[in-house]
């Protein structure tokens, strides 16, 4: 099979990007299949066992595609792609991806405005900028099939280095002491 320039689902029509009415279908049916509780796997092995067009090629790539598909916020609607699935199933499936053992010991940023994470009695955790851009970096390697997990594993030791220079200790209370040598604590 030829390799796709165009992400699955959708198609240009008359020079528009449009859904395509078959493979939309197949992407529905791929965020109804995780919210009803299949996993990504599964549902890959699934495509692939019925062979389905783009699925049938491999079992793996089948996998990595629906990943893919399940993750990338195009779906729903983002860098002016049509929507192929509404905002709150689109939620609703990254929320079981964060509930995941795996992935629940990863942090993922929250908002830029997110207050400090409160930590024991003596110590409070401020994310830096780095923390920030390496977990942006994170997220983006797993909106597409790993090709170097060994560069990924790096990137997350890397984080949760950054994320220890990040625990800060408290002077009375309440206050925060910043390094003199991390100024990049505050915005």
């Amino acid at each position: 099979m030829p390799k796709r320039t165009i992400p699955y689902g959708y198609r240009i029509e008359n020079g528009v990007l449009t859904a395509d009415t078959n493979e939309c279908v197949v992407v529905r049916r791929i965020f109804q299949m995780r919210l009803d509780g299949w996993g990504v796997s599964a549902i890959g092995q699934q495509l692939f066992r019925e062979q389905l067009p783009f699925f049938a090629d491999d079992r793996n790539n089948a996998v990595k595609k629906v990943s893919a598909i399940l993750y990338k916020g195009i779906y729903c609607g983002e860098k002016n792609y049509p929507p192929l699935v509404d905002q709150a199933a689109f939620r609703a499936v990254q929320e079981k991806k964060q509930t995941l053992p795996c992935v629940r010991q990863k942090s993922l940023a929250a908002a830029k405005d997110r207050p400090p994470i409160p930590v024991p009695d003596q110590w409070t955790y401020l994310p830096s900028l780095t923390v920030e851009q390496l977990e942006q970096d994170i997220r983006q390697c797993f909106q597409e099939p790993i090709r170097d997990i060994a560069a990924v594993r790096r990137m997350i030791f890397r984080l949760a280095a950054e994320k220890y220079r990040c625990v800060l200790p408290k002077n009375n209370g309440d206050e925060t002491i910043s390094p003199p040598s991390c100024p990049h604590h505050f915005r």
